[in-house]
């Protein structure tokens, strides 16, 4: 039978790459917890944008000093929406 020979500066590295993956993982979890975050914000934010756009376009016009910064507004809006949307949908852009 043999035996393994125990070598304490391989059981050092282990320990020490061990400690490494351990202070990745805990990153990728700090990262994964933001991201759920933003993605809430996002979807938050989103609805919101949606519920504007929808009361603006249904006579809002008075809410901007022109017709066109009005209709500017609008197309900024809904490009935002789409963004978002396509943000949370995991599209690129």
């Amino acid at each position: 039978m043999k035996y393994i020979q125990y070598d304490p500066a391989e059981f050092d590295k282990i320990t020490v790459k061990k400690m490494e993956l351990d202070g990745v993982y805990n990153r990728l979890q700090e990262a994964h917890d933001r991201i759920a975050e933003l993605e809430t914000a996002l979807v938050d934010v989103t609805a919101r944008l949606v519920a504007a756009v929808s009361l603006l376009e249904r006579g809002g016009k008075k809410a901007a000093p022109s017709n066109k910064m009005f209709d500017q507004m609008i197309v900024d809006y809904k490009n935002c929406i789409e963004r978002s949307r396509a943000a949370l949908n995991g599209e690129k852009r």
